[in-house]
Formats: C-alpha cells, sequence, structure tokens
C-alpha cells in the first residue's frame, strides 16, 4: 500500500483523536480526583469516630483517677489509648484547665505541634495534618454527674491516608486501564471509518490530471451513506463535470483559433484606418492653429497628396469664398505648385509656399464650376483624371480643391472616404474661420459702444457724485441751522440772568459806596478816605462797565442767531428789513471782521416774506463778497475791503443793492452764476448751490435779482422785490 499523502500527525484522524483524549484525560482526572477525595473524606470521618468510640470506652477509667488524682494509674491508660492505630496522641486537664497528663503528639496552651516525649516535649516543624475529638471527663458521684476535667484525643491525615492508599492505588490502576483500552479501540476504529477513506480521497485528488479524466474513478470501500460515502459521489460527479467540461474547452479554443484569424485580418484594416484617422486628426489639430481660409484650404490639400500615393505631380486649383475691399462677396482662386511635405513643415510655410497670383472673382472661375453644382453636399467627385472636393455650409458654396492629371488606379473607396471626412473637417475649420472674422467685428462694435458708454457713465457719475456732495452739504447746512436756533435758545437764558445780575450789582456797589462814606463821617470825613473809596470803587465800576458790554454783545448775537435760523420756513412773517440784514451783518462779522460791512436804510418797510429764506439770500450774498475781497488781498496789494448794503424804494418796490470792492467776475462767470453746482472755488471748498437757492428765493418772494461786475473792481447785485 502507497503511503498516505498526509503527514499521520497532520492527519483529521489524529487531531480528532487528541481533542477527544484531551477532553477524556480531562474527565477521567477530574472523576478520579472526585472519588479519591470523597474516599479521603469517607475515612477521615471513620477516623474521627474511632476516636469518639475510644474516648467514651476510656472515658469512666480517666474519671476515677482523675477523681481520685491517681496519676499512676493514668499513665497506663495513656498508653493503652495511644496504641489505637487512629491515635496520634492524648492530653487530659483538669477541671482548671491545667495539664494532668499528656502523651503522644498533642497541640499545646499556644497552639503549637509537640511531641510528648518522657517528662518533656519537642516542637513540630511543617505541616502535621493534626484534628481532634475533645469530650468532658465526668464523674458520677452518688448519681449526680461531675466534670472534673477534659479530654482531648488526636489523630492526622496521615492516618486517614495509611487507610485509603490501597484503595487510591486501586482507583488509579482503573482509570489507566480504561483509557488506554479506549485509546487502543478508538485507533482501530477511527483507522477503518475515516482514515483509510480520507486517504483513499486525499490520494485520487492529487492524481487529478486534466488530459487523463477519462479512467479516473474513486471507491473508498464504505457501506451505507455516510459524510464520506457522499464525497465519493460528489467527486466522481465532478469528474463527470470536468470531462464535459474539456470537451466544450477543446471546441471552443477551436473556435477561438479561428476567430483570432479573422480578427488578425480585421487588425490588419484596423491599422490602416488607424493611420488614416490619425492623419485626419492631426490634419484637424493644424486647421485648428491656422488663421485664415487660404491656409485652410492649402493644408487639407496637403494631407491628400500626402495620404494618396499618386505617381507622378498633379496639378492643382483651389477657390474659397471671400469679399474684397468694398465687402463685395466673390471667389479667390489660385493655382499652388508643391509637393506633399509633411504637415508640421507646412503649417509654418503655409502662407509663403510658392504659387501663382490670386485672382478675385464675383463667380466661379469656369473651370471649377464645372461640377460644382452636381454635389449639392460636402464631399468629393471623382471625373474621368479630375478629382473635386467640394466645401459646402447648409448647402452654401464655400470653396472647391481640384486635382487633375491624377491616376484613378491608385484612388480606392477608402481614399475617397478620406477625403469626404477631410472635406467635411474643413467645412467646419473654415465656419469657424468665418465666425471669428464675425466675432472679431462685433468685438470692435461692442467695444468702441461700450467705450462710450463708459465715458457717458463716467460723466453721469462724477455729476451724481458732485450732487450727492452738494446735498450732504445742503443737509448739513439745515442741520446747523436747527442746531444754531436751539444753541441760541440755550444761550439766552443764561445771558439774561448775567445781564440782570450785572446791572443789579451797579446799583448795589452805589449802595454800598454811600453807606460806607456815611460811616466815615459822611461830608466831614477825611479827604484821604473818601478818595482811597473813590479810587477802590472805580476799578470795580470799571468792571462792570466792561461785563455790562459783554453781556449786551452776547445778547445781540443771541438775538441775531435766533433771527437768521428761524425753522418756520413754510409760514410767512411781517418783518423789517433792516432787522433781517442787521442780524446776517452781525453774524458775518464775527469771522470776516476785516471788511467793513455797512448798511444804508433809506426805505425800511414792513413787509410780509419768508424771514429765514432771506436770511439765507443774504448770507450767501455777503459772504462771496468778503471771499471776493480776500481772495483779491491774496493776489498782493493792500486793501481795506468794504461791502456797502443799501435799501431804497423805486415804484411800489423794495431795491436792495449789495456793493464789495472785491476781485470781481468775467462775463462768463456773470452769465452762468446762477447755474445750480457751478462754483469757481477749489473742490470741496463749495458746492455751487448758494447762488442757485438765492435765485429761486427771490422767484419765490415774486422779486428779481441782478449781477454787474467788474474784475479787479468789484460786483454789485441788485434784489427789487414787491412789497
Amino acid at each position: 500500500m502507497k503511503s498516505s499523502l498526509v503527514n499521520v500527525k497532520d492527519s483529521i484522524a489524529t487531531n480528532l483523536l487528541k481533542v477527544v483524549f484531551s477532553i477524556y484525560i480531562f474527565l477521567t482526572i477530574a472523576v478520579t480526583s472526585t472519588h479519591m477525595l470523597a474516599e479521603f473524606y469517607s475515612k477521615k470521618e471513620g477516623v474521627n469516630h474511632e476516636l469518639i468510640v475510644i474516648g467514651d470506652t476510656f472515658s469512666p477509667g480517666l474519671a476515677k483517677a482523675l477523681w481520685d488524682y491517681n496519676l499512676e494509674q493514668l499513665k497506663p491508660t495513656f498508653l493503652g489509648m495511644v496504641k489505637f492505630p487512629a491515635v496520634e496522641g492524648i492530653k487530659l486537664e483538669n477541671e482548671w484547665g491545667k495539664l494532668v497528663g499528656a502523651s503522644g503528639r498533642i497541640t499545646d496552651d499556644e497552639g503549637q505541634v509537640v511531641d510528648i516525649i518522657g517528662n518533656g516535649q519537642e516542637k513540630v516543624l511543617g505541616y502535621t495534618g493534626l484534628f481532634h475529638h475533645a469530650f468532658p471527663i465526668i464523674h458520677l458521684k452518688k448519681g449526680n454527674p461531675i466534670v472534673v476535667g477534659e479530654a482531648t484525643i488526636y489523630s492526622s491525615t496521615k492516618v486517614v491516608f495509611d487507610k485509603v492508599k490501597l484503595g487510591f492505588s486501586f482507583i488509579i490502576i482503573n482509570a489507566i486501564i480504561k483509557t488506554i483500552a479506549l485509546w487502543i479501540l478508538f485507533i482501530a476504529v477511527s483507522r477503518k471509518l475515516l482514515s483509510r477513506p480520507l486517504a483513499v480521497l486525499t490520494e485520487a485528488t492529487a492524481q487529478i490530471n486534466f488530459d487523463k479524466l477519462d479512467n479516473l474513478k474513486i471507491a473508498i470501500g464504505i457501506k451505507g451513506r455516510n459524510e464520506l460515502k457522499i464525497l465519493e459521489e460528489a467527486f466522481n460527479s465532478m469528474i463527470q463535470k470536468l470531462i464535459r467540461a474539456k470537451n466544450e474547452i477543446t471546441n471552443k479554443a477551436d473556435q477561438l483559433t479561428e476567430r483570432n484569424n479573422e480578427l488578425s485580418m480585421m487588425s490588419t484594416d484596423l491599422e490602416l484606418s488607424n493611420h488614416r484617422l490619425t492623419t485626419i486628426l492631426d490634419n484637424t489639430k493644424a486647421l485648428a492653429l491656422v488663421g485664415g481660409k487660404k491656409s485652410a484650404m492649402l493644408l487639407a490639400t496637403n494631407t491628400m497628396l500626402q495620404e494618396i500615393p499618386f505617381l507622378h505631380q498633379v496639378e492643382l486649383k483651389i477657390a474659397y469664398k471671400d469679399t474684397d475691399a468694398d465687402h463685395n462677396e466673390g471667389f479667390v482662386s489660385f493655382c499652388p505648385t508643391f509637393l506633399g511635405d509633411s504637415i508640421a513643415e507646412v503649417i509654418p510655410e503655409v502662407n509663403t509656399m510658392y504659387r501663382s497670383g490670386s485672382v478675385f472673382t464675383l463667380k466661379l472661375p469656369d473651370k471649377l464650376a464645372l461640377h460644382v453644382e452636381s454635389k449639392m453636399k460636402t464631399g468629393s467627385i471623382l471625373v474621368e483624371t479630375q478629382l473635386y472636393v467640394i466645401i459646402r455650409h447648409e448647402k452654401q458654396l464655400q470653396g472647391v480643391i481640384l486635382l487633375q492629371n491624377i491616376d484613378r488606379k491608385v484612388i480606392t473607396n477608402e481614399h475617397l472616404a478620406f477625403i469626404d471626412t477631410l472635406a467635411h473637417f474643413l467645412s467646419v475649420t473654415i465656419e469657424k474661420i468665418e465666425m471669428h472674422i464675425g466675432l472679431e467685428q462685433k468685438i470692435n462694435e461692442r467695444t468702441y459702444e461700450l467705450s462710450d458708454a463708459f465715458k457717458k457713465l463716467d460723466k453721469q457719475h462724477s455729476e451724481l457724485k458732485s450732487t450727492q456732495q452738494q446735498l450732504v452739504q445742503s443737509e448739513k447746512m439745515a442741520s446747523l441751522g436747527t442746531l444754531t436756533a436751539g444753541v441760541a435758545h440755550e444761550i439766552n437764558n443764561p445771558t439774561n440772568f448775567a445781564y440782570a445780575a450785572v446791572y443789579m450789582m451797579e446799583n448795589e456797589i452805589e449802595e454800598i459806596k454811600s453807606f460806607l462814606v456815611q460811616l466815615a463821617g459822611g461830608d466831614s470825613a477825611d479827604p484821604e478816605v473818601l478818595k482811597s473809596f473813590d479810587d477802590k470803587f472805580l476799578k470795580m465800576v470799571e468792571l462792570i462797565v466792561t461785563a455790562k458790554e459783554g453781556t449786551t454783545r452776547i445778547k445781540t448775537i443771541v438775538e441775531d442767531l435766533r433771527a437768521f435760523a428761524r425753522l418756520d420756513d413754510a409760514k410767512q412773517d411781517l418783518v423789517h428789513v433792516s432787522e433781517l440784514i442787521n442780524s446776517t451783518i452781525h453774524l458775518v462779522r464775527t469771522k470776516y471782521d476785516s471788511v467793513l460791512l455797512e448798511a444804508q436804510f433809506d426805505y425800511e418797510p414792513l413787509f410780509k416774506c419768508f424771514p429765514s429764506k432771506l436770511n439765507q439770500v443774504f448770507m450767501n450774498i455777503i459772504v462771496n463778497a468778503c471771499q471776493a475781497i480776500e481772495s483779491k488781498k491774496l493776489c498782493g496789494g493792500k486793501l481795506k475791503g468794504k461791502v456797502i448794503i443799501k435799501t431804497v424804494q423805486h415804484d411800489n418796490q423794495l431795491i436792495i443793492t449789495f456793493e464789495d470792492n472785491g476781485c470781481g467776475m468775467t462775463e462768463q462767470t456773470v452769465n452762468r452764476i446762477f447755474e445750480p453746482f457751478f462754483t469757481t472755488k477749489d473742490v470741496g471748498s463749495g458746492t455751487g448751490l448758494g447762488m442757485a437757492i438765492s435765485f429761486g428765493i427771490i422767484k419765490e418772494h415774486g422779486g428779481n435779482i441782478y449781477v454787474e461786475s467788474v474784475v479787479d473792481k468789484g460786483t454789485k447785485i441788485i434784489i427789487n422785490i414787491d412789497v
């Protein structure tokens, strides 16, 4: 018999045996140990029972000897008790717990194990396994029990082991015999039922050869339908399936060989097609780089000359649609004469090749137009020794390439299909070029329109920005007016208190002075004393006068501010024009104190108007006059600036004139002075709305405003209002 392919120690039977016997041995040891332990405790209980019997037997003799305190009688009794195999030692104590006698191995009062030798004792080291039975010694006197002491009989686990060691030997030998018998039985059975069938299956599996399956069959020789029998049937079924699969694979291999031959032929055709496709793709990339129709036509022509193996040089005629300088549509035709070089060499020189002069005609030349109308789609036409390549876009003719004196035999159907494909790419390229040219024109037109719109937008933005600044300034002025009115009102009250207090202080000082003079003796007082009073009070009077002047000026300024910053613009009021002008002069004078502001009121009517609005007009005119004077001073020379304001009557009209000796204005400035946002000041110094607003206010009052000015002489502004 051949040796097994699987090592014995690695076989399933061996591993199964290891597992089963490992569990069996564990259980055997556990059961045997339990049996031995139960036997041990049973024997120990028997020894303990013997101790009880011995104690009951010797108890009367010990009681009598202890009652009589006959120690000589105790010795034989102790020796007799120790002779028992189960007894290791004995200890007797009287009723007070005092040791009366002992023999053998006992425990002393400290719990130490000792051996009694003669009249002495010796300590025992290590584990002794002693256990004992203690019982009282009772003496019966006239039927009454009296405890006269206590006896303790000792034994040990050694005594127990001596009794069970033979039984332990039989138990262990029995377990070993059963284990060995079961081991031998399991090996014999597993070898027949498991190891040998598995070896047959293993050997058969190793002998499987895909080329020698026909005669292969497995028989493991097992009766019944168990797992191994099922494996045998499955293995034989698998072999039959492998045989059928082998036959199918052989047939498929023959078919694949035949198909491979067909694919080889197709591969040759595909290589040729791939070459042509690569040529078309390269040409497409090259066409994407050109920027004109002429270059595109030349590149396509060169590609055809490369692809078709003409036997001799061919004649070429090319025409493409274009426009002349007068934007007339027509065709540009020319006759290039070059050999088919590589595309990479043609691209940089495509516009410098040698060719006959280009000709522009409104119609396609007759030679090229001969067969064009018969082909309404992009593609090729082969007529005798001529090959027409027609380029159209949506049926509109875009160009023609004519190859003359060609050998028709060298042109195949594949060549014609290649040319048709190339023609379509050329049509797309020409369409792209036309779109590009159209887009450039539209972009230029749109750029011009956007540039013009941007300029207009920038102008409007500048105007809007200026308007915004002016509106902000106007809003600031309105807020300033509101704030001024409030401040003037708040200052007015404490100013009145100070003004009244100064007048009261003046009166009080006069009274104090009179009182002191009376105390000094009146008219008969010492002149030196009176003179010192006058000197002291003179300084106080001077201070009072100064305070009166200051408070008076504060009251005047506050009243002018309140009059100028009235908030009831929507309501008219009856006022004197002099009141409005004076309040404005007082305010302007606080800033322009070097300018003489003079008012001459020859006519002071009480008339109905918007006081705050007229105040704004007067303020604008007077401030502009002061600024004109300051500008003239900056130009050099000493100047005593002055502004004269006059009011007169003429035909039931109030005539107000403002005349200054400032720098004056040009005629052009005078003509534009009332235009909104017009200003001659630096950016940020003025809004350009002051005079325009003033013009509107005067018109609102039913009047007119005029301007007269001479450069370097001054300006005169005249206002007429019906009263």
